[in-house]
């Protein structure tokens, strides 16, 4: 295995012209002047500052497993969370009241997510199994079996009148400048 190590000089050569970054501040780009890809390994691309990447340079996106999962994981049990009413057993549970609440079927719900790219069609896909209504928004059409469907700006409100929204899309818009909480009071709640 020896045979495959690299030396310090190919090393710090490699490493100046691939690099590997959750984030890439310019300062740290500018001093790479060798620099030919950078791999954002990150769920996307959004945080990354494009005015400050040099145009040699090339900005890949790795969507590896973990990252597809992790998010999968985590809306499934949010969903999940509100369907089945877990915070206000929680808000019970102190007082030792146990009130009723009436369980609606996972098909009674709407759900919707905005972005819908890699991660938002895997979240998408996962709801489907629990028999939930999907609904999905993206900046550009798309068309997912059984996910109804939005696209640009002009469809927004229609979307946030079929679903609480899943923000996947929100970092881009908070970059932006845009409150998000204008989305929440939007959209048809849970």
């Amino acid at each position: 295995m020896d045979q495959w190590k690299l030396g310090e000089a190919e090393q710090r050569r490699f490493s100046e012209t691939l690099q590997i970054a959750w984030q890439a501040p310019g300062d740290f780009l500018a001093s790479l002047p060798n620099l030919k890809v950078l791999f954002s390994s990150g769920a996307g691309i959004d945080h990354i500052d494009f005015s400050a990447v040099p145009p040699q340079v090339q900005v890949v996106r790795m969507v590896e497993p973990g990252i597809i999962n992790g998010m999968i994981e985590y809306v499934t049990m949010s969903v999940l969370a509100l369907h089945r009413d877990l915070f206000d057993y929680v808000r019970m549970q102190p007082s030792g009241a146990w009130d009723p609440i009436e369980v609606l079927p996972a098909s009674a719900r709407s759900v919707g997510v905005m972005g819908l790219g890699v991660l938002g069609q895997a979240v998408l896909e996962r709801l489907g199994t629990f028999g939930f209504q999907r609904y999905g928004w993206n900046r550009s059409a798309k068309q997912i079996a059984g996910v109804g469907c939005y696209a640009k700006e002009a469809s927004l409100n229609e979307f946030l009148g079929k679903a609480a929204p899943i923000l996947l899309e929100n970092l881009k818009r908070h970059q932006r400048g845009e409150p998000m909480s204008d989305l929440i009071d939007r959209s048809k709640g849970y």
